[in-house]
């Protein structure tokens, strides 16, 4: 028998070559072969039966495949031979094309599935685990009889974003509560999924979660913070975020449509430069409960209230003004240059400190001018001084910092080849200018730190190191 229906099949397929292979259409003549080859063997022979099912797959139909997955459960074949059958019958894009008559008939086998797990005659994980590699739509119906089923496949797996949509859909239907355990799953469903906002609309869980879920960079922005403090305003404690320029006017819309009766949450922001607008904006609508962080002026992890970081803003503003203008004359830049130089080396008594990252109090530009009256500084503080008044004159494209390990009493000196052997660490500073009325025109290392004023010392010559 199994000899005669080859033979059919291979004369109906040569026959029907155009319609199978280029038209695409169903031919239910061979659709028939198929079904009686493979049926024929399941039960006797479930290798052969596995073979016929890989060789013909491409010219099975659907129709067919679900013919042949209703016999498997009806004759409670091996499960070996289901999973083959199942990695062949069902991908995602024969699903996608099934007719509403298919498709509830292959729910009606997945409901039979897991009836027969649950009365132990089906092996439901050993099928979920061998067809799943194939991107089965199985999944998308199986797994909802088990959450933690759910949560172990699709942290092992790389799914389609239309399989993580169901899933989700799935659980905010059932209303199920997320916890901290939950918490991979969630991260994970959340960084493939493109409905956010519905999942934290409608689905449920707890303040750990919500706390998790807005330190999550993967996939956390402006935008799905609003949504994440709309549904859940009490849960905030705590929110850092970094404002770019593109995202003020968002964050503004954000921090106004909370409800400030139900959220205390302390935001600390950290943003480039001060913008005094966009500042007083945010303290109007959030108050108190934010603290900034500029990291132009290289402030570590240090966070100002807005009110004292517009009086110490304020400091630096008045002598970065101080580079305008002398006497009524406007500054050319390498004027500019060396006012800002004076006042970075006159600015402070240099006091050595730990070079390790939390010690900012000596080189964070805001930390040098809170603490001007007692203040300690070191090489990189005048550096982010200087930086910072030529930053705000313009020049701020022009200048940048740059850190070098050296062993002889900071002599720069390149034909010495231990001289980054060193722990020392020390910060200078490299300078385009351009400069028509003193015939400048190059780029220069400047060293402000050897021209600071030591303890005792008054303001005095310089000897402006530039190289």
């Amino acid at each position: 028998m199994e000899e005669e229906l080859l033979k059919k099949i291979e004369e109906l397929k040569e026959k029907y070559r155009e319609e199978i292979y280029i038209q695409k259409k169903n031919v239910p003549e061979l659709d028939d072969l198929y079904y009686d080859l493979i049926s024929s063997l399941a039960i006797n022979d479930p290798d052969k039966a596995k073979y016929y099912a890989g060789r013909f797959f491409q010219t099975i139909s659907v129709p067919c495949k679900i013919r042949i997955n209703e016999f498997l459960l009806l004759h409670q074949c091996p499960i070996d031979l289901f999973n083959s059958l199942g990695i062949c019958f069902y991908d995602y894009d024969v699903f996608m094309d099934m007719s509403s008559e298919l498709e509830e008939r292959m729910k009606k086998i997945f409901q039979k599935m897991i009836s027969m797990s649950k009365e132990k005659t089906f092996d439901l994980d050993n099928y979920i685990s061998k067809s799943i590699v194939y991107k089965t739509v199985d999944k998308l119906y199986l797994l909802k009889n088990d959450i933690n089923n759910v949560k172990k496949i699709t942290t092992d797996y790389s799914w389609m974003l239309e399989d993580v949509n169901i899933i989700l859909d799935y659980l905010v239907k059932e209303k199920y509560q997320f916890s901290m355990q939950d918490i991979d799953f969630v991260e994970y469903l959340l960084n493939y999924s493109d409905y956010f906002d519905r999942f934290v609309n409608e689905a449920y869980f707890d303040k750990d979660i919500f706390n998790k879920l807005i330190k999550n960079d993967k996939f956390m922005n402006i935008e799905k913070l609003g949504v994440l403090l709309q549904r859940y305003p009490q849960f905030a404690n705590e929110i850092s975020l970094t404002i770019n320029d593109t995202d003020k006017d968002n964050f503004i819309r954000v921090i106004s449509s909370i409800d400030k009766n139900r959220c205390n949450a302390l935001f600390k922001i950290k943003i480039q430069a001060i913008d005094v607008d966009f500042l007083h904006k945010v303290k109007n609508i959030l108050g108190e409960n934010v603290v900034v962080n500029p990291q132009r002026c290289s402030s570590g992890d240090i966070y100002y209230n807005i009110d004292e970081l517009f009086e110490i803003d304020q400091k630096i503003e008045v002598l970065a003004k101080s580079l305008n203008d002398s006497n009524g004359k406007k500054l050319s830049p390498f004027e500019k240059y060396i006012s800002a130089y004076i006042i970075a080396t006159n600015f402070g008594i240099y006091k050595e400190e730990s070079n390790q990252s939390w010690a900012v109090s000596s080189r964070s530009v805001y930390e040098i001018m809170r603490s001007a009256n007692n203040n300690a500084i070191v090489c990189v503080g005048y550096v982010n001084l200087l930086i910072e008044l030529l930053a705000r004159n313009g020049m701020e494209e022009y200048i940048t910092r740059f850190d070098v390990k050296e062993k002889d009493e900071g002599r720069f000196n390149n034909n010495d080849s231990n001289y980054i052997k060193d722990d020392n660490n020390h910060a200078r500073l490299i300078v385009y200018l351009k400069d028509d009325k003193y015939k400048i025109n190059g780029v220069y290392m400047g060293d402000p730190t050897w021209d600071s004023i030591s303890k005792g010392d008054v303001p005095g010559k310089k000897n402006f190191q530039m190289v």
